[in-house]
């Protein structure tokens, strides 16, 4: 490749005018002996200096210009416009995401020799059914929009799992560990996550936090809190529930005119409640059968405490999600659910605000958790990409490694943390909720308690046992069927 030539060429430059340096210094006075001492010290130094960053790893290889068809969601339907940028972009543009995807795809062409090409569609899953069904070699993977079509079809035995294709180390640091981990089955693993999807990081949950109101009130820092390992139900409610006020007067709290503690959309930042304080114990044995394994202890206390954090004035679960981020910026809401992409709708906000994950259950909790929304991307392999595993598992390799090294940091470094966040501890309070994400495999097959917890929760009500007497044997069954399922598949 002309790549490499020009790399053999410079490199021989420099070694030519190395040596005629050499030749031409003898007429002058000779330099110094080096001692060992020193010799020791020059190559500690030059080894310290030397970086391996994960795409240095990849190995070179020519797959003669294929094209690498990645199956996506068409741009316009969510919000960032995201599913296809972070695949697939046609130019450089000055845009940081939009260059850093561009030389990303630049890499893998050099290194591999291969194209890396989008194909956007309204329904993926449509397509994506209809293509493998058809036995058509249509595409090499999907961007899976959304999660819980990617497991139903996996459950159709209609994608490959990502542990039988040769070559890929998912313990690296641009694979998911956590998706991986929560997402499979007795060493089966149909979904998967990692550097590649930007998407994700979009769609992951937080809340957001009005620092001057904070000061105003005298409370100590969220990040102190969260730093420590106290950021709990328990000091959440102590803060939310503590700042409202009827500004008005007019006997009646509206978010329009009055002060807010805090406020959350009702759909998915209720759902995170579950994930955040830890409530999802199942568990599938070595043959495959389920053990919900549920805590109800721990979620009627979660029940009760919300309840109790719920029915204060100050607090309002219901009100749509960009409305409410109108209201934060004018000061009418101290805490308030959202997810990462929110964020650059904050940018024009005179107050200073902080990011930080969901409260934990309580401080024996070893981990914050957020959950990422199941409206962002899964990666599938088709059953159909069979011929070439070598090439498939390389340039998967290169996508992630590649993405980790150059997406990311442009994505979370340069977009998210330099521009839309304003001081050290809120890059750090970043790295701590990309961390927490995390999955369940019930969720995803809409096979979980979620939803009608979360029905408790925005009804303030606190009976769970009564609730799961009537729901677990049913619930179990049909969590049982997806495992069968995903266990009689062949491939």
């Amino acid at each position: 490749m002309q790549h490499n030539i020009l790399i053999r060429i410079t490199a021989f430059i420099i070694l030519s005018l190395l040596f005629l340096s050499i030749i031409f210094g003898c007429g002058k006075d000779a330099a110094a002996p080096v001692s060992p001492q020193d010799t020791t010290e020059a190559d500690e130094t030059t080894a310290a200096e030397v970086t391996t960053e994960p795409f240095d790893l990849i190995k070179e290889a020519d797959f003669g210009g294929y094209n690498f068809r990645v199956l996506t969601l068409s741009a316009g339907i969510n919000a960032t416009n995201r599913f296809t940028q972070e695949i697939w972009v046609e130019a450089e543009t000055g845009d940081v995401i939009n260059d850093a995807v561009f030389r990303r795809n630049s890499m893998i062409a050099d290194r591999l020799g291969v194209n890396i090409i989008a194909y956007p569609v309204d329904d993926v899953y449509g397509t994506a059914r209809k293509s493998v069904m058809s036995g058509s070699d249509d595409y090499d993977l999907h961007g899976m929009y959304g999660k819980s079509e990617g497991l139903t079809i996996a459950s159709q035995g209609l994608v490959r799992d990502w542990n039988k294709i040769p070559g890929l180390n998912l313990d690296s640091v641009y694979w998911n560990s956590n998706c991986r981990d929560k997402l499979s089955v007795c060493g089966r693993l149909y979904l998967m996550s990692g550097a590649i999807l930007i998407s994700e990081i979009d769609d992951t949950l937080a809340m957001i936090y009005n620092k001057k109101l904070a000061e105003d009130n005298g409370f100590e820092s969220i990040y102190t809190l969260v730093f420590d390992g106290k950021w709990t139900l328990d000091t959440f409610a102590e803060q939310a529930t503590a700042i409202y006020a009827d500004i008005d007067g007019d006997g009646t709290m509206k978010p329009a005119n009055d002060l807010f503690g805090y406020i959350q959309d009702p759909a998915s930042m209720t759902n995170n409640w579950l994930f955040s304080c830890d409530l999802f114990g199942e568990k599938i044995s070595d043959d495959g059968v389920i053990d919900m394994n549920i805590d109800q202890n721990r979620i009627q206390t979660m029940l009760e405490k919300l309840a109790s954090i719920n029915s204060c004035d100050g607090i309002l679960i219901g009100l749509d999600l960009y409305e409410g981020l109108n209201y934060f910026k004018e000061d009418r809401i101290y805490i308030y659910a959202i997810i990462l992409r929110n964020i650059e709708l904050l940018r024009d906000m005179e107050s200073d605000f902080g990011i930080i994950p969901y409260p934990k259950f309580d401080e024996s909790q070893p981990d914050y958790l957020n959950h990422v929304g199941s409206a962002s991307p899964i990666l599938t392999v088709p059953i159909t990409n069979n011929t070439d595993d070598e090439r498939l598992s390389q340039v998967l390799e290169g996508m992630a490694a590649a993405s980790y090294q150059v997406v990311l940091p442009a994505y979370f470094d340069v977009a998210l943390k330099e521009k839309y966040s304003r001081d050290k501890e809120t890059q750090d309070m970043l790295d701590i909720i990309l961390k927490s994400r995390t999955y369940n495999l019930g969720y995803l097959g809409s096979i979980s308690f979620v939803w009608d917890v979360a029905s408790l929760i925005k009804g303030e009500k606190t009976d769970f046992s009564s609730y799961w007497a009537k729901s677990e044997s049913s619930m179990t069954k049909r969590y049982q069927k997806v495992i069968d399922k995903l266990l009689e598949i062949e491939n």
